[in-house]
Parts: structure tokens; C-alpha cells; sequence
């Protein structure tokens, strides 16, 4: 059987079609493989782009940026029309699901991305894996542990609350006993507020610029990835 390899576009409306319906059949539903997430990260030197294929019941898909060297500051004319590649922020693929692959298919996808991506003139990768290995399709290239995470399964309300630190509890405590309350704001009309606090963490974190995301950025998720987002809030008096 042969295999069906292709790279899609974001910015390519039957392209982002493809993506989407190929994203919706997934049983997982990553957010981070939605096109319309990935192209948060995307603009004038940067393509939302995913490399997806088909075949006898799998299905891979690889989200990731598809950058302008010629764009960095440090980047030589040498560089100009060179580009990399890198997961969008937060946890990407590649992804897979349905019937396991066996090695020759897996390396032909492989094959089928390393050939574009030449083509691309592309130099480098980055991919940032998902946490979860299980919906991962084996990756050719070098793998490092650069840090952890911590990974905590939502259980019910009692048990979250006996397996939380002390302190903790007791912070909730106070914070519940001093008037604070939390707000699902469904239609995020407090964004300002949220904007407002969230950039302020950043100033006391003494964040990199790239994580201030600016309004547009969050005005972006409300229209096109609400149905995925929840906003809460806590409150006071």
C-alpha cells in the first residue's frame, strides 16, 4: 500500500480544511496539532505547516513552524533563503493513531519529509515532544532530556485534596475563608483583567519578551479556538 505524504498549510484554507478533518478524527485531539493553534505562532517569517500521510490505518501528523533565517539578526547573507524548524510553543508531534506502523511505512514518511524538507532548504529542527509517548510516532532524529514535568492525573475533588501539600490546603483555606470565589467566565469578558495579571507574572518571572502575548494573541484563541479554551477567575469582595 502505498504511502500518501503531504504538507499542509495554514494559511492555505483547503489546506487548513484537510488539517482540521484529519485533526478531528484523531481519538486524542491534541490542541497543540490544531492548525488553527499552531498558526498563532506563525506570521511573516513563519509558516504553520504540518506533514501528515495515510496509510492502512495510521496516521501521522507533525505540526511545526517553518522559519526565515534570513529574519534572525545573527543570520549572514550566506543564510538568506535557509529556514528551520520548531515546534509551536507548548507540546508537539509527531503524533500518531490508529494501527501501529511497522518500520518500512514509518521510514518512508520519514523519507517523504526529509526530501521536502531539503527541498525547503531547511538546516535545523527543534521539537518539543509530548509528554506522553504512547501518541508519538518514533522519531529518527537525536532525543534529549533538557527538563521535567510534572504530570498530575485530575481525580476526583476528595483525593486531589488529601494528596496536595499541606500549606496548600492551608492557603486554600485562607483564600476561602477571606471572601475569594472562582468565576467561569464562559465568554471571557474579563479578558482585560486576565491580560492584565498574566503579564504582570511575567514581570515578577522575569520573562523572556516572546512569552508577553499581547491581545490580539488571546482575541485570536476566542475566535478561533473557543470551543477548547476555558477562562476562570479569582475573586475578591
Amino acid at each position: 500500500m502505498s504511502l500518501q505524504f503531504q504538507i499542509w498549510d495554514a494559511a492555505d484554507p483547503g489546506h487548513r480544511l484537510m488539517w482540521i478533518d484529519a485533526w478531528t478524527k484523531w481519538p486524542g485531539r491534541e490542541l497543540h496539532a490544531h492548525p488553527d493553534y499552531v498558526r498563532l505562532y506563525a506570521g511573516k517569517h513563519a509558516r504553520a505547516l504540518c506533514a501528515a500521510a495515510s496509510t492502512g490505518g495510521s496516521h501521522p501528523l507533525y505540526p511545526f513552524l517553518l522559519n526565515d533565517l534570513s529574519a534572525q539578526p545573527w543570520c549572514e547573507a550566506s543564510l538568506c533563503g535557509y529556514t528551520d524548524i520548531s515546534s509551536p510553543y507548548g507540546y508537539a508531534g509527531p503524533f500518531q493513531w490508529g494501527s501501529p506502523w511497522e518500520a518500512s511505512r514509518l521510514s518512508a514518511f520519514w523519507e517523504g519529509f526529509d526530501s521536502w524538507a531539503r527541498d525547503a532548504r531547511a538546516v535545523s529542527e527543534v521539537v518539543r515532544f509530548s509528554l506522553f509517548p504512547e501518541s508519538l510516532a518514533r522519531y529518527p532524529g537525536e532525543c534529549r532530556v533538557i527538563s521535567e514535568n510534572v504530570v498530575r492525573t485530575i481525580a476526583g475533588e476528595a483525593e486531589l485534596w488529601r494528596d496536595v501539600e499541606y500549606k496548600v490546603r492551608t492557603n486554600v483555606s485562607r483564600a476561602r475563608a477571606s471572601g475569594v470565589t472562582v468565576l467561569h467566565d464562559r465568554n471571557a469578558t474579563r479578558l482585560d483583567d486576565f491580560i492584565r495579571i498574566f503579564h504582570g507574572t511575567m514581570d515578577r518571572r522575569n520573562a523572556a519578551e516572546i512569552y508577553y502575548f499581547s491581545r490580539d494573541f488571546f482575541q485570536r484563541i476566542l475566535a478561533d479556538l473557543s470551543s477548547h479554551v476555558e477562562w476562570f477567575h479569582a475573586c475578591i469582595g
